[in-house]
């Protein structure tokens, strides 16, 4: 998730900013080789920024807006993990200073799921047979076998990061998947 995150004294103008640095983010996208259908829009929103109250606050002090601030995420998808890094490093290069949620997931998690079952019921029965062996008796019927589904999926996190001010020759972000 690749995000804009941009502030203004009004809407109009953070707006501008913000749309910008994710319409430079698409294009660079596209010159890399990824398509429409390879991102969408994850989260967007304009809020107001208030003014602090002052130390002390004057028992009649109320609020104002000072300014808006302005979020537009981009969700990439793709399975060219060699380009996680230089993705990272194009977006901070179109002023897109938050980024977050990188995860690797298997792109046919049910026959992984199914091949891991397989491997651990054999593993299991070997350890039964082994036991069975040295315990002097025989295996006898099985009784039951029970699947523990994970709760949930384990994913490398990347924390969110303010890019540089500068722009500068983007450069490939260091990304390793490791195995899931």
């Amino acid at each position: 998730t690749l995000e804009a995150v941009t502030q203004a004294v009004d809407a109009e103008a953070a707006l501008k900013s913000n749309s910008e640095a994710i319409e430079t983010l698409r294009g660079l996208l596209t010159v890399e080789g990824l398509t429409a259908g390879d991102y969408r829009t994850g989260q967007f929103s304009i809020q107001p920024q208030w003014s602090r109250p002052p130390r002390p606050a004057p028992a009649n002090w109320v609020p104002e807006i000072v300014g808006y601030r302005v979020s537009n995420s981009l969700r990439v998808q793709t399975s060219r993990i060699d380009l996680a890094g230089r993705l990272l490093a194009l977006a901070q290069q179109a002023g897109v200073n938050k980024a977050g949620q990188l995860f690797f997931s298997l792109a046919e998690p049910e026959a992984a799921h199914l091949q891991a079952i397989a491997a651990a019921t054999a593993k299991a029965r070997q350890r039964a047979e082994t036991l069975a062996l040295a315990a002097g008796v025989k295996l006898g019927t099985l009784l039951e076998v029970r699947v523990e589904e994970p709760g949930g999926i384990a994913q490398p996190m990347l924390m969110m990061a303010e890019a540089a001010s500068a722009r500068s020759t983007p450069m490939n972000i260091p990304i390793s998947a490791g195995e899931v």
